[in-house]
């Protein structure tokens, strides 16, 4: 059984809404294409208030999971205004931006089901600088 780990998590301020990324780690370690290496496997939870949602699989580069730390990074540094991690075949966009002096939180998830409907679901929050410091200490990769 593979373990699985916590690679990212992002609360509001008063903890209603929670964004979690969870990875099983690579898809194919050993192979020698760098592009099936950087595959990963992953499972995107989130809650608030009026959503409970497991979204299983949905694929996230490991390169893009660390620029987005990078991106955090020059965040708190203020030498950005923002940090955004999509997926496009998910269709799941988040962003993390300066505003003044608070950091707000926009999250957007669309999926299509079987009958070829889409919905979709955003929330925004803000979160605490000091919360995302953590993450990128967390995350970062030596």
């Amino acid at each position: 059984m593979v373990e699985m780990k916590k690679s990212l998590e992002i609360s509001s301020i008063d903890n209603a809404h929670r964004i979690i990324i969870q990875s099983f780690g690579p898809m194919y370690p050993d192979e020698k294409e760098f592009y099936l290496r950087d595959l990963q496997s992953n499972l995107l939870i989130i809650s608030s208030s009026n959503i409970q949602l497991e979204y299983k699989n949905p694929i996230f580069l490991k390169s893009e999971l660390e620029s987005f730390v990078k991106q955090l990074d020059l965040l708190v540094q203020r030498k950005v205004k923002k940090a955004n991690l999509y997926a496009d075949e998910e269709e799941i966009n988040l962003v993390v931006q300066r505003k003044s002096e608070e950091l707000k939180v926009t999250f957007e998830f669309k999926q299509n089901n079987f009958v070829n409907e889409k919905w979709g679901y955003t929330i925004f929050f803000s979160v605490s600088e000091e919360s995302i410091k953590k993450i990128i200490t967390e995350t970062k990769i030596p």
